[in-house]
């Protein structure tokens, strides 16, 4: 409840705060209901060009990441075509910002987490690698991020 608190304060001061609906639809999942996460997804994308005038974001990382977890809320509601077509999104964004900014870190690790998603483990190895290499400070992250991933996917407990 704290967690939740703390994001609607956020959209409180500012109701165009993506990252403050990335966290509710993160904990509307964690939480079972996907449903509840996909709608926080989809407000956060309408609101995404309006935070990132506010917030730059040259990696797109902030849409990357509202596409990975539509994704996810689309697989958890077993709607497997919107989820593809979501990891699809993300995967096109992600290329992009690493074709674009081939050294940036947050890039390099966003393109890792497309591939961990799609199934594209040794590509995902790669990219997580990579971006440990720009910034070793991401090595450690992608054990979070296989915790975090399997809370959404509701394969453990949170």
């Amino acid at each position: 409840k704290t967690a939740q608190t703390a994001y609607e304060q956020a959209l409180a001061t500012m109701p165009a705060n993506v990252q403050a609906l990335m966290g509710l639809g993160a904990l509307a999942l964690q939480e079972g209901d996907p449903a509840a996460a996909l709608g926080y997804f989809q407000e956060a994308r309408q609101k995404q060009p309006e935070y990132v005038r506010a917030v730059p974001d040259e990696a797109e990382s902030t849409l990357v990441s509202i596409h990975l977890n539509t994704a996810l809320a689309y697989e958890r509601l077993g709607r497997r075509a919107e989820a593809e077509r979501e990891l699809d999104a993300a995967r096109q964004l992600a290329e992009a910002a690493v074709a674009k900014l081939p050294t940036h870190p947050q890039a390099r690790y966003q393109l890792g987490l497309v591939y961990r998603l799609a199934g594209e483990l040794e590509k995902a190895e790669a990219a997580f690698a990579e971006a440990a290499r720009c910034n070793a400070s991401l090595a450690g992250e992608r054990l979070r991020f296989e915790r975090r991933l399997a809370q959404l996917r509701g394969e453990t407990q949170p």
